[in-house]
């Protein structure tokens, strides 16, 4: 793999085109690749779409793996708000700790 190709290899127009689960695999790759620390995990949920689909991604990769310390995820907003409220409703629907 080159840079561009572990960056974005969807990016290059020359390439054959990629399916929808080689993109799904290349980005699991990313967020797997980005899940080395020796400190605790945190993930920041904003309600989008783009934290989701990281969370969506994470916490399987990170219940599959030996570490046993707790996955924390982490909102901020007006109370009830929309956003709050899909980021709270994501955490539970995937199990993980607030």
């Amino acid at each position: 793999h080159t840079q561009q190709d572990d960056h974005a290899p969807w990016a290059n127009p020359s390439l054959t085109p990629h399916t929808d689960n080689e993109i799904r695999e290349a980005f699991r790759a990313a967020v797997q690749k980005r899940m080395m620390s020796d400190v605790d995990y945190g993930l920041f949920l904003s309600g989008g779409v783009d934290s989701c689909i990281v969370a969506h991604d994470l916490l399987p990769l990170y219940r599959a793996s030996d570490d046993d310390r707790p996955l924390k995820t982490y909102t901020v907003g007006m109370e009830n708000s929309p956003d709050l409220m899909a980021a709270k409703g994501m955490v539970e629907a995937l199990g993980g700790e607030r």
